[in-house]
């Protein structure tokens, strides 16, 4: 899980991950949803501003959302464990 991160670090994000877009920011209603196949390294670029549980990352050049809970730091012990 993300702690305290600064934006353009690198995350680390497990295979079947859901990553989410909001229609107009709005979290209860999304867009569209991908799902990370492999085991990836995706740039942190903020919190979402519209729901704490979430956090914005850069995945195939464009803004995504994702749980906080799913992504930790990179290069963290915890990530082998996934």
């Amino acid at each position: 899980m993300i702690r305290h991160i600064e934006k353009g670090e690198y995350v680390y994000v497990p295979a079947q991950t859901f990553l989410y877009r909001f229609e107009d920011n709005d979290p209860a209603h999304y867009s569209r949803v991908a799902v990370v196949k492999q085991p990836a390294y995706l740039m942190f670029l903020r919190e979402n501003e519209s729901d704490t549980r979430l956090c914005d990352v850069f995945y195939e050049g464009n803004v995504w959302s994702l749980f906080r809970d799913a992504a930790y730091p990179a290069g963290e012990e915890s990530e082998t464990r996934h």
